[in-house]
């Protein structure tokens, strides 16, 4: 029987954070928020980093999708409260009710922190 060694981290564990920010940065805030986060407690932190969500660009796609229009609502708070007032560009396309539009401009009206 061989021996049981310890798991060697996995390769993107040794990336300096700017470079695994920048990656996930590539990523939208829908993969972001459902699965990056939970990739691994690094990525989850630099997850939660105001700079991740600088731009924050979601659209529904439709039945594709799979996500409820109050799924995607609940994750855009979730972008908007995590960049804590540094949103410089956000983009939704086919889904937001008056209600987010509203909780979006008090965010980023008094650059407050997250509800």
């Amino acid at each position: 029987m061989e021996d049981m060694e310890c798991p060697i981290a996995p390769p993107w564990l040794e990336l300096p954070p700017e470079i695994t920010t920048t990656i996930l940065q590539k990523l939208g805030p829908i993969e972001i928020l459902k699965n990056a986060d939970k990739v691994c407690t690094t990525w989850s932190r630099l997850c939660h980093e105001p700079a991740i969500w600088r731009v924050i660009k979601m659209q529904n796609a439709g039945a594709d999708f799979g996500d409820r229009e109050d799924d995607l609502e609940r994750m855009c708070r979730q972008a908007v409260d995590r960049s804590w007032g540094q949103v410089i560009e956000i983009s939704l396309e086919y889904f937001g009710s008056d209600n987010l539009l509203n909780y979006i401009a008090e965010r980023m009206e008094g650059r407050c922190e997250p509800a």
